[in-house]
């Protein structure tokens, strides 16, 4: 065969793309309120709970009993994730059929059974509750299946919904008729996703279930992409420690507040570590990652990687968290975060000195607590302004009184007064409670011996526990709740001086607990508390106080303290009390973020189900988060993520997007707004402001916002140069929209380099960082690799230069590929970066070009098409994409016939960039009547593509003869 010349061809065609709206329309959320009960797990032998027999069900369109791969009745899930889920349900008089809804039609298991299955027929949703979701008198188990949002990932999870635990084989019995029943792609794997109240007794047969072939694992498998709860960056040696013994390696020294922390589960209170990477799931808005984000720390969840971090353990290593926006390029994914971990041992010993030098802690700057000469005051007459004197949350407290009092509890501010004259009492030693405190943490200096002030931080809070108030203030304090209903629990909430202000939170280092006022007043210390039977002992409002009184002193609070410079004699504990939010009138408790401007507000709302805390999460439950906005043309809520502890379908609050008087969302974005726009005139603050909030929903249908505190700045306004990691990166040309067909071709190459790690300052850059390289290019009709540094390269030179601002290195050399060609890589040095921002890059970013220079000029095509020969040319270099699975890319394929000659090729396009799809890799292209048998092309080097806008064409070159193995 002759090897046949460059052939170009240009293709047109056009990409239509329908939206459909997927919102999960509003209705009756049929989970049940009632707490799972707290029985022990089923054990022993295993009897089926009813005598079986068949049932006959009237036939419908409305169910199937068997659920195709890509069946019409599985729903995808209208947020980030896409994941995929259809709904089933069992009789328990016939456990031999499953059941499957139409769930686009009917959304609930309740919903689906009393207007299709004749057993449930004309039920009401709470008397389906009681026989779907209950062991007792059981006669219906539901269940979801879910399937992962890429459809040639082929896995199922199956969930089993009930309140208290099935039994091993009851469920095994089940998973397999579900599983029977799903027409699945042979090697499907099979995995059980245990419901909330099901995941503490299924874990303990996880081997049984997967000898069954149903290991255990969680919906948080099919989530795509990174989850970032703290933007930044840290550097330290990386350790891997479980989530349940964090705490003791603390202690013990073997975790280290330097130590970039990496975990299968984040606990609900951390110690300070330079930066959290998480292996499973956690929960946005949680006190963990607000305190994070006050820290400065990242703080991510990242599953891809958990190869690297297990390779990296015990190494020097940089965690870096950012919104994708800051380095978009060609390339840019605007779903997901970014998470990187980079392994810095290479790095100099001065280089990573300098590092840990930029993320020393910075003093705080908090007002000194004074005297307001009161020891309690109504919150109603409390605002900003007394932060000195009630604390933070007191004082903030007074912001929601004053523009929702209807939808905020009525609060009393005790005053560092209080606080004052506890400490001041004398112990038995002849030494002040303050002063024997004193004594006893004199000795601890940062970093401290952990298990030493540990243990002295035990002894401090055990004196103030044991401590007592003066009759005064005793009296005080009965009198300052006489407002207060005594026979109703009542919260205590800490309130320091140092906590919610405009440049620390504090969040999670303190604690809340609630008292009885009644137990203090009725004359005698018995049992059991007046406020709550269930208690066998009094748990009266001195004992409240005193705890959160002793939580100053907790762990993670005063290391802190320890680890700023703050000076104690300064700060001290306000406290904060309503009445309390009882459990069983919880229906549903959040956290919100909000961003307020001029013209608008967003807000991210993280609810979730009844009392199961999002600011102090379980582990394993994921809660709901939504984005809400409000403009001056309307507003819209969108589902991120649901909670996990809800059916598939609903949400936590009522959704009503066609109404947004229904909308609870909206509803309580609003009250948010009006709290916002009060602290911006109170506290003279110029919008944007950033505002963290904490609401609940309460019988009946009630929405209470409990908490409001302003949210640091994310950064700092110093600045420093970037620093580039020794990152192995690949460079290819990108073909995209803009780009010219004959220059990517003509320079089609890929760049392996490994730099020297380095700071992109004046020194850094004096010299070029590219020492390791291997660049393989296109020379006359095969491909060539030069490998070595690039200051190797024939002719080379290392340059910078400064175009409108923008600093350019250029490495440049020369090459003769059967006519002389003038390269440079060039590369854009970073701009200066705030120093809480990552300041880690690869090679490549911001961005990278290869340009050329032809002593002889060669033909290229211009915009219009026609021919023009030009002596310069300019490409992008972008990450190359050709090892990108298929089945996260867009297939496109194109037959052209002219003059007897067919082309018919395949390639895919991905990610998206911006409007246009750019070319990711070549499947492959069929060219048939030019030769006398048909011509393959597989190889990128021999396929170039660069699309129109939108898509809506193409142009492509074919040169096989750079196709490696065809005959010539």
């Amino acid at each position: 065969m002759t090897r046949s010349k460059l052939v170009a061809v240009t293709l047109v065609s056009v990409m239509i793309a329908a939206c459909t709206d997927s919102r999960p329309h509003s209705g009756v959320d049929p989970v049940p309120t009632d707490p799972p009960p707290s029985d022990g797990c089923p054990t022993g032998p295993f009897v089926w709970p009813v005598e079986t027999h068949p049932v006959a069900i009237t036939p419908s369109s409305a169910w199937k009993t068997t659920l195709a791969w890509e069946d019409p009745f599985i729903v995808t899930e209208s947020t980030s994730n896409g994941v995929r889920w259809a709904k089933f349900t069992i009789l328990i008089d016939d456990p031999t059929v499953a059941y499957f809804q139409d769930a686009s039609a009917e959304r609930f298991h309740a919903e689906f059974a009393t207007a299709h299955l004749d057993p449930f027929l004309g039920m009401t949703l709470t008397e389906f509750d009681r026989v779907a979701l209950h062991a007792e008198a059981q006669r219906a188990v539901v269940g979801t299946v879910l399937f992962p949002a890429l459809v040639a990932t082929h896995e199922v999870g199956i969930q089993l919904a009930r309140y208290e635990p099935f039994h091993p084989e009851m469920a095994l019995r089940l998973l397999e008729l579900v599983a029977r029943s799903l027409a699945l792609p042979e090697g499907t794997q099979r995995f059980y996703f245990p419901a909330y109240e099901q995941q503490h007794c299924s874990g303990l047969d996880a081997a049984s279930y997967e000898v069954a072939g149903f290991p255990l694992d969680s919906a948080a498998r099919f989530s795509q992409g990174n989850g970032c709860y703290s933007a930044g960056w840290a550097v330290g040696r990386l350790r891997q420690v479980e989530g349940t013994a964090i705490a003791v390696a603390y202690e013990a020294g073997t975790l280290l507040p330097t130590d970039i922390l990496v975990t299968d589960g984040v606990p609900a209170e951390m110690p300070y570590v330079s930066g959290i990477l998480a292996l499973t799931p956690s929960t946005p808005n949680s006190h963990v990652a607000i305190l994070a984000t006050s820290f400065g720390i990242p703080f991510a969840y990242a599953p891809d990687l958990t190869a690297r971090a297990a390779e990296y353990e015990g190494r020097f290593v940089a965690l870096a968290t950012r919104e994708p926006s800051e380095y978009f390029g060609p390339l840019y994914n605007q779903q997901q975060c970014e998470v990187d971990l980079y392994d810095l041992e290479p790095a100099t010993v001065a280089e990573r000195e300098a590092l840990l030098a930029l993320k020393a802690p910075v003093p705080l700057d908090y007002e000194p607590k004074t005297s307001p000469g009161v020891l309690a005051r109504d919150v109603d007459d409390i605002g900003p302004a007394d932060l000195p004197s009630f604390g933070g949350k007191a004082a903030h407290f007074g912001l929601l009184r004053d523009v929702i009092p209807e939808n905020s509890p009525q609060a009393v501010g005790f005053s560092f007064d209080l606080w004052d004259h506890f400490m001041a009492q004398t112990l038995p030693e002849g030494e002040t409670l303050r002063q024997a405190i004193a004594t006893k943490l004199a000795p601890h200096v940062y970093p401290p011996v952990m298990a030493a002030v540990f243990s002295d931080l035990r002894a401090v809070r055990q004196l103030i526990r044991d401590g007592d108030f003066t009759a005064d203030d005793d009296a005080a304090i009965v009198a300052a709740l006489a407002p207060f209903d005594a026979n109703i629990n009542i919260r205590f909430r800490s309130s320091t001086n140092l906590e919610d202000s405009a440049g620390f939170t504090g969040a999670g280092l303190y604690d809340s607990f609630s008292g009885c006022l009644a137990d203090n007043i009725d004359g005698d210390d018995l049992g059991p508390s007046r406020c709550d039977a269930t208690e066998p002992e009094e748990r009266g409002v001195k004992r409240a106080i005193k705890k959160v009184f002793a939580s100053f002193y907790n762990d993670n609070a005063f290391l802190e303290r320890l680890r700023r410079g703050v000076t104690e004699d300064e700060i001290g504990m306000a406290v904060l009390a309503h009445t309390a939010f009882p459990d069983d009138n919880e229906l549903a408790n959040g956290v919100a973020t909000t961003e307020q401007h001029p013209t608008r507000m967003t807000a991210t709302l993280v609810s979730q189900l009844g009392a199961v805390s999002v600011t102090n999460p379980t582990r394993g439950v994921l809660p709901e988060v939504m984005a809400t906005g409000l403009y001056g043309f309307g507003s819209d809520s969108t589902l991120v993520s649901p909670s996990s502890l809800v059916p598939r379908g609903a949400t936590v609050l009522r959704w009503h997007g066609s109404d947004p008087a229904l909308d609870e969302y909206l509803t309580l974005a609003a009250l948010l707004l009006r709290v916002g726009s009060h602290y911006a005139n109170v506290t003279q603050t110029s919008l944007p402001i950033s505002l963290d909030f904490e609401y609940k929903k309460v019988e009946p249908d009630r929405l209470v916002v409990k908490q409001v505190r302003p949210m640091p700045p994310l950064y700092a306004v110093a600045t420093q140069a970037a620093f580039l990691v020794p990152e192995p990166v690949s460079l290819c040309v990108y073909q995209g929209e803009l780009t010219n067909i004959f220059a990517a071709h003509r320079l089609k190459s890929r760049w392996e380099i490994v730099p020297d790690p380095r700071f992109l300052d004046a020194a850094g850059i004096a010299s070029s960082a590219l020492q390791s390289v291997a660049y393989t290019y296109v020379s006359g009709p095969a491909l060539a690799t030069l490998t070595g540094p690039v200051t190797s390269f024939p002719a080379a030179e290392h340059s910078t230069v400064t175009i409108e601002g923008r600093t350019l290195q250029r490495d440049s050399f020369t090459l003769d590929v059967g006519g002389t060609r003038e390269l440079a890589l060039v590369t854009e040095v970073p701009a200066l970066q705030p120093v809480a921002k990552n300041i880690f890059v690869t090679v490549g970013q911001p961005a990278a070009q290869l340009v050329a220079h032809y002593p002889a000029a060669v033909p290229a095509m211009d915009y219009d098409h026609t021919t023009v020969w030009v002596s310069d040319e300019t490409v992008s270099l972008v990450s190359c994409t050709n090892e990108l699975p298929v089945e996260e890319l867009f297939e496109a394929h194109h037959t052209l016939t002219h003059g007897g000659v067919t082309i018919d090729t395949t390639y895919y396009l991905g990610p998206w960039d911006f409007k246009t799809f750019p070319l990711a890799q070549w499947g492959t292209t069929t060219i048939t009547g030019l030769t006398a048998a048909p011509i393959q092309l597989t190889s990128p080097y021999a396929q170039t593509m660069v699309p129109y806008h939108h898509n809506f064409g193409a142009t492509f070159i074919f040169e096989p003869r750079l196709e490696e193995g065809l005959d010539a």
